[in-house]
């Protein structure tokens, strides 16, 4: 529970007590989760740089892996490509698979 105390410079003023949120949640905590949130999101984008410069070489062993794991941590429209990548990866079609790649980073970059 945060409980925030805001006293009024004038006199005979009361103290205001706000509660807000349930009884046992820890806001201390939250951002150091999304500080972990943000590291692991960072990491996926490496990794998808990383498999897209693989991918420029023609070797994709491993890289449907480490897409799996990349693909876990983003959201929306980055993990959609991420996933289309992996399709083409099946498909053994590396040049989709690394326009794919490119258009999850590209809008990630967006997103700034």
């Amino acid at each position: 529970m945060k409980i925030l105390l805001a006293t009024s410079l004038l006199p005979l003023t009361a103290a205001l007590i706000v509660l807000t949120g349930a009884p046992g949640e820890n806001y201390a905590g939250e951002p150091a989760a999304e500080a972990a949130q943000h590291a692991e999101t960072i990491d996926a984008l490496a990794t998808l740089r990383q498999a897209e410069a693989l991918l420029a070489t023609g070797d994709s062993d491993g890289v449907d892996d480490d897409l799996l794991g990349a693909e876990a941590v983003l959201s929306g429209r980055t993990r959609l490509d991420v996933e289309a990548a992996r399709e083409a990866l099946a498909r053994s079609d590396l040049f989709a698979a690394r326009q794919y790649l490119a258009t999850a980073l590209a809008e990630r970059r967006a997103l700034r």
